[in-house]
């Protein structure tokens, strides 16, 4: 099964720390967490995203380098005869992976 946004979230941030909270203690397994504190990682995970989208992908969204990048990929892939929207999803899903790999590195 695929690991929610949130749970996701707090594996990064629990290997970050070594596992120990914010007190030094070891940090509980998620699912040993109560309901309230997985929803609050839930809505900080969700405002973590929503601020990426609005600030880091809206402005590469604008630059013509990118996506004349990605036009570029997609015309070769159409002059083979590939499937565009196929084709089109892996174009999207390398630019955002390229995204977030620019947005570690900062």
């Amino acid at each position: 099964m695929c690991m929610s946004l949130e749970e996701a979230a707090y594996q990064a941030y629990g290997e970050s720390t070594d596992w120990k909270n914010f007190r030094g203690d070891k940090m509980p397994e998620w699912e040993e967490l109560p309901e309230a504190i997985q929803e609050a990682w839930r809505i900080a995970s969700v405002g973590s995203v929503k601020h990426w989208i609005e600030t880091t992908f809206k402005s590469a969204c604008l630059d013509n380098e990118r996506l004349l990048k990605a036009g570029a990929m997609l015309k070769v892939a159409n002059d083979k005869g590939d499937e565009p929207l196929k084709v089109l999803s892996l174009i999207i899903a390398d630019f955002i992976r390229t995204l977030s790999m620019d947005s570690l590195q900062k």
